[in-house]
């Protein structure tokens, strides 16, 4: 299943992002720049934008800010050399590209109108909201290991020297 979604948003983003890097262009045409990717140039706010849209996955240590954001802007100047690329090779005229891209149109469409009707339907207060931040700072996040035997409980925990090091704890589960 992981495999599926993940070839799924492959050829998605692969068909969609030459069709939307001339509409970025244009949309951030009057900004500063970070890069320039063939002829096509990234704007601080579409770098900003974009970046503050993907997980968080390395955020809570600030250190790895710097090489997360460093990482993006590598990824998004491949992105836009590839639209070049797809543009050049005419795939946006491709009739089997327009027919998969009208279905994942179709598909986000069917979505973001669940969500709006959705949204018209939920109102959250304030006072919700204040509730729902107050808990969500008191909450415990718990992280634990099971193990069946002994022998390997006690081994890994001589492994742990620290709490830091739970986090980055590495098994390999092929001496089973």
């Amino acid at each position: 299943m992981k495999n599926f979604i993940i070839k799924n948003f492959l050829v998605f983003a692969i068909l969609c992002i030459p069709f939307d890097v001339l509409y970025m262009q244009e949309e951030y045409k009057n900004d500063s720049y970070v890069a320039k990717s063939g002829n096509i140039f990234i704007s601080e706010r579409e770098f900003v934008q974009r970046f503050e849209l993907l997980p968080g996955l390395s955020r809570q240590r600030r250190s790895q800010i710097e090489t997360a954001k460093s990482e993006f802007l590598y990824t998004l100047i491949a992105e836009k050399l590839l639209a070049q690329e797809a543009i050049e090779r005419r795939f946006d005229q491709d009739t089997t590209v327009q027919r998969v891209l009208l279905a994942i149109r179709k598909k986000l469409s069917r979505d973001e109108l669940y969500r709006f009707e959705i949204s018209q339907k939920i109102k959250i207060t304030n006072t919700e909201i204040a509730r729902g931040i107050s808990l969500a700072q008191i909450l415990p996040l718990t992280s634990y290991l099971f193990l069946k035997k002994k022998d390997d409980a006690v081994f890994v925990r001589r492994q742990l020297k620290k709490s830091a090091d739970f986090e980055t704890l590495t098994i390999d589960s092929t001496f089973h």
